[in-house]
């Protein structure tokens, strides 16, 4: 009788664990949609007449109202890693444009934002990119965390590895140009780097600031401002051969 019940109960068991790892269809779960007023968007920039936006789980947003209405871009393959910065190319070419972010994501448009491509991507890869910048009539650079730097001169298709010495193991957080080929790159410790070729070379320039610096903005007068940590914002008008503390009375981060 005991091996009877014993028999029967290992029956039961082996037909519970059968039934446990056997497929079955899923139960329907209700659609979700992410609020665009609840996500975080790290990067903003023009396209044409149109604002695009990127941000947290690759997600990228235009407006064609100066921002009062968004609507989601279709990006092909989704990857929900976060996007940190977009550039387009501005001129005759202001559809072109790319964005970057973690895992390598580079993501590339030809239609104003509306669709995006990957390019890109290493989920391995544990060093975000951080900012990129370019133009129709010269190449495309993406920079990022601990020195990466990488130039495309095909619009954004391919891309390649450009570090120079002064990148190594330095996060390069921002990057800039102007339509003369002057560009200048920030990082921490109050990196900046210069280039007046079109980022062939770079040149390294002193400024009053030893912290990290997020971001550098060429200005309509010729001049240029780079902001970073504590509401620190420098200005040169004369390509940083010289610099002033311009005054925002703010003492939060720009980035």
């Amino acid at each position: 009788m005991k091996q009877v019940i014993g028999i029967a109960m290992s029956l039961t068991v082996l037909a519970a664990a059968a039934w446990s790892f056997s497929p079955r269809p899923l139960p329907a779960f209700a659609a979700t949609a992410m609020r665009a007023d609840r996500l975080q968007l790290n990067g903003i920039a023009r396209a044409g007449e149109r604002l695009v936006a990127a941000g947290e789980r690759g997600t990228i947003l235009l407006s064609d109202d100066e921002g009062a209405h968004w609507r989601r871009a279709s990006v092909t393959p989704e990857h929900g890693a976060a996007l940190t910065q977009l550039a387009f190319a501005g001129g005759k070419d202001d559809r072109v444009g790319v964005a970057v972010g973690h895992g390598g994501w580079i993501l590339r448009t030809t239609d104003g934002g509306e669709h995006w491509r990957q390019v890109a991507f290493d989920a391995a890869q544990s060093d975000p990119l951080l900012g990129v910048w370019g133009q129709a009539a010269g190449p495309w650079f993406a920079i990022g965390s601990f020195g990466r730097f990488l130039v495309s001169r095909d619009q954004g298709e391919h891309w390649q590895s450009a570090a120079t010495p002064q990148m190594q193991d330095k996060h390069l957080n921002g990057i800039a140009g102007d339509r003369q080929g002057r560009m200048m790159l920030v990082g921490e410790n109050g990196l900046v780097l210069r280039s007046a070729d079109g980022g062939a070379t770079w040149d390294a320039v002193k400024v009053p600031y030893e912290g990290s610096l997020y971001g550098v903005l060429p200005l309509r007068d010729g001049a240029w401002l780079v902001y970073g940590m504590r509401g620190n914002v420098l200005r040169s008008a004369d390509f940083g051969a010289s610099w002033e503390a311009a005054e925002v009375g703010l003492k939060t981060s720009f980035s």
